[in-house]
């Protein structure tokens, strides 16, 4: 008999309608192949809803958290069509009740997951003990044409962009170590340490160039020296601005907003949307907005579990510096 994990493979191998961040080779890259499981509830033999979780040990602590460069997930519902707003609601309820039920049995100490718009509403984690917050990122939808976009963007922004466009060109970069320095400068810059090691860069690049789902660039000056560089994903739908940073003595808002505007082109040309991922500091929410972009809901659910005094003082800590 297969387990949850195996029947969410082949069952999400069906699948074009979601996020790159819910496809088994994104998760075997950013987890490790051992480190993340499913929920998968059936009736009568059909997957009616799914979601994938990550299991991590800090310390003595065990979690399930989001992974790393992971925004979010989709949690998957089977449409519900040609049923009464009530009857449709009580599924809903019924199935993402269920998974949060046998997400709390896994008997973590702390749970931390990011779950997209699709999850719509949140009560029936509410019941099972979890909290919410609403996050925010920023989406150009598909079916938008470049040109269109541009006209929709902040005057500032379109000037940098042109700006830009005359002095510099967009070239491909084949190399996750050298964009791997790339942003750890940028981090190093805001005193901060890069979050995540060198080897996840390596292992999702490979991965994501293995399916076709990734484009890593670099903007490059007249003397061919690279300014700034990033990595953008995608999957049928959107393309996510995953990562991108400046090398120190080459900062310059106009580059990054070129880039940016470049993959947009690409998105576009391609038929897809593109998603600048969220933050809620305001200079970053500032600067995504000024791209022309749409405010999109996703959501943080969080609960604490353990009933260890010590274990809960420091989750309680950690949740509050989230």
């Amino acid at each position: 008999m297969l387990g949850d994990k195996e029947k969410y493979v082949r069952f999400i191998s069906t699948r074009d309608d979601m996020r790159i961040y819910n496809m088994p080779f994104w998760l075997d890259a950013v987890c490790g192949k051992n480190n993340w499981d499913a929920v998968v509830i059936e009736e009568n033999g059909e997957v009616v809803a799914a979601l994938p979780y990550h299991r991590k040990k800090r310390f003595c602590i065990n979690g399930v958290l989001q992974p790393q460069l992971t925004q979010c997930f989709d949690i998957w519902i089977k449409p519900l069509k040609g049923l009464k707003t009530e009857r449709a609601l009580h599924y809903r309820f019924k199935w993402i009740g269920e998974i949060a039920k046998r997400l709390s049995d896994l008997g973590a100490d702390f749970y931390d997951m990011e779950l997209s718009g699709s999850l719509r509403n949140g009560e029936p984690f509410a019941w099972k003990g979890f909290r919410q917050e609403v996050r925010y990122s920023f989406i150009i939808p598909p079916g938008q044409r470049s040109e269109d976009v541009l006209s929709q963007m902040d005057r500032a922004c379109r000037a940098m962009i042109r700006k830009a466009s005359g002095t510099v060109r967009l070239e491909e970069l084949r190399s996750p170590e050298q964009l791997y320095k790339i942003i750890s400068a940028s981090f190093e810059r805001r005193g901060m340490k890069n979050p995540n090691p060198e080897v996840v860069y390596k292992r999702l690049y490979k991965a994501c160039r293995a399916h076709g789902a990734c484009k890593m660039a670099a903007v490059k000056d007249a003397q061919g020296d690279i300014c700034c560089a990033g990595l953008y994903v995608f999957d049928k739908n959107y393309v996510y601005e995953l990562l991108v940073g400046t090398v120190p003595g080459k900062r310059s808002e106009n580059l990054k907003a070129f880039m940016t505007y470049e993959m947009i082109k690409f998105a576009c040309e391609t038929g897809r949307g593109f998603d600048l991922e969220g933050s809620m500091i305001p200079s970053i929410a500032e600067h995504n907005r000024r791209f022309g972009a749409e405010p999109v809901q996703y959501y943080r659910l969080w609960k604490i579990q353990t009933k260890n005094l010590l274990k809960k003082a420091v989750l309680d800590r950690l949740c509050n510096k989230s």
